[in-house]
């Protein structure tokens, strides 16, 4: 385990889907968190009635010194993690990209949480336990 987040912010390296889904998880609580807390700040101070693009600018503008951070760091832990779960099964790590686009990303998503990873070491190093 102690391996497991060490190799958090590395793109070097092979995932199994455990880790991958632990990775997964790891990173949008980072992201989200922080949100939900700012979130819950301007509710209420602004009240339940705000509409939505103000709400938007708000969380991301005034409040941006604390959103932003969360969301860059789970941003990198998430490309870190798909680039490392394709290194698993044999893929490099450029197809993470595909997560860019949104509805894309969703198929990935469910393809490398279900697909085996490579039992045998490959050119990405030897596969994880």
């Amino acid at each position: 385990m102690k391996t497991f987040f060490s190799s958090l912010l590395l793109y070097q390296g092979r995932h199994n889907r455990k880790q991958f889904i632990c990775s997964q998880l790891i990173a949008y609580t980072i992201m989200l968190v922080p949100l939900f807390v700012v979130g819950y700040d301007i509710v209420e101070h602004y009240g339940p009635n705000l509409p939505q693009e103000e709400y938007q600018h708000i969380l991301f503008g005034q409040y941006a010194f604390i959103t932003m951070p969360p969301v860059i760091i789970a941003a990198y832990l998430l490309l870190a993690s798909y680039m490392k779960r394709l290194h698993d099964l044999g893929h490099a790590g450029w197809w993470a990209l595909l997560i860019l686009f949104p509805y894309i990303r969703y198929a990935c998503l469910l393809y490398l949480t279900i697909q085996k990873g490579e039992p045998d070491t490959n050119i990405y190093g030897p596969a994880q336990a």
